[in-house]
């Protein structure tokens, strides 16, 4: 494999510092790209693909910095995170326009499960949130190219839509924080660049994206932090219809800012490590999985995080 056409991939893997939507109870989804070899192989005009996709991220290391903390060692605050379980479900949609330009729409599921215990250090009490409600939408274009022999690069941009609700409340009517809401109420801007290379040998591929965005507009006096995202993936195949699949992906997020939010308890840079299992079931359907586990994780202030994370998949091709 000529050492050249692998140079893109590793400088923009290097870039894998990046973030997501952790804040101080703990909301967030996967930092993995499954949509990769969907858009290298989506150039037939006409032709279309449907990726369905769960999350499962429990959060309940808590940490400030760099550094797990215990519960106990928290003091002089409104409220001492317990716990997060996302739930996420999704569903895209990517369709060739033409042999160069595509599109793909993003329709979130956020399924999550909060509690932290109010007021510790005078009126202990435990709060907690459970609800299943739509996220925000994407919708992104696409522009790809070759640009040699088995390699193709791209653009990436479009939108994120404000789709979500940000006014949830719990049985007690305690709006959940900003952070923890299905949505964020902004309309995002999103901009990538992505590179794949498929040598001649079967099965075997790269790809690198990189990816930021950030709000163009607000409401609720609430903007979230802008973020850049990194991933780094590889493909082998173990058998005829078995691949082994490995991603670093990374995210470097901003702090939140506004008056519904917390500065001091937002924003991060995170690095992980994702080995995954790719099953074709044919020619045009495949079945996936990722755990995800952090190898690097500062975050500002104190704030829950994952020790590790699961995603299952499916991808149909028309």
């Amino acid at each position: 494999m000529p050492c050249p056409r692998l140079a893109l991939p590793l400088v923009l893997g290097s870039l894998a510092l990046a973030a997501n939507a952790h804040a101080s109870c703990g909301s967030a989804f996967c930092v993995l790209n499954t949509d990769w070899d969907v858009v290298a192989a989506q150039t037939t005009p006409g032709h279309a693909s449907v990726d369905l996709r769960f999350e499962f991220v429990p959060q309940q290391a808590l940490y400030s910095g760099s550094s797990r903390i215990s519960r106990a060692s928290v003091v002089d605050e409104e409220a001492v995170e317990t716990r997060t379980l996302n739930r996420n479900f999704s569903a895209s949609l990517d369709y060739a326009l033409t042999a160069n330009w595509g599109m793909m729409l993003t329709l979130p599921l956020v399924s999550r499960s909060h509690s932290h215990v109010a007021e510790p250090d005078l009126d202990p009490h435990r709060e907690s949130w459970d609800f299943s409600r739509l996220g925000d939408a994407r919708i992104l274009g696409r522009y790809q190219a070759p640009l040699g022999e088995n390699n193709n690069g791209g653009i990436q941009f479009g939108f994120k839509l404000p789709t979500g609700s940000t006014h949830l409340a719990n049985g007690d009517g305690d709006r959940a924080e900003r952070t923890l809401q299905p949505g964020t109420g902004s309309t995002d801007a999103v901009l990538g660049v992505y590179y794949t290379y498929r040598p001649k040998f079967v099965g075997l591929s790269w790809f690198a994206q990189a990816q930021f965005q950030a709000a163009v507009a607000t409401r609720d006096h609430y903007r979230p932090g802008n973020q850049f995202s990194a991933s780094l993936g590889f493909s082998a195949p173990l058998g005829e219809r078995v691949s082994f699949l490995l991603q670093a992906n990374g995210l470097v997020k901003g702090r939140d800012s506004g008056a519904q939010a917390e500065p001091e308890l937002s924003g991060g840079r995170y690095l992980f490590l994702s080995p995954g299992i790719g099953v074709n079931l044919s020619p045009a359907s495949r079945l996936y999985g990722y755990l995800q586990a952090p190898l690097y994780r500062h975050v500002n202030g104190i704030q829950l995080t994952a020790d590790w994370s699961a995603v299952l998949g499916y991808t149909q091709r028309f």
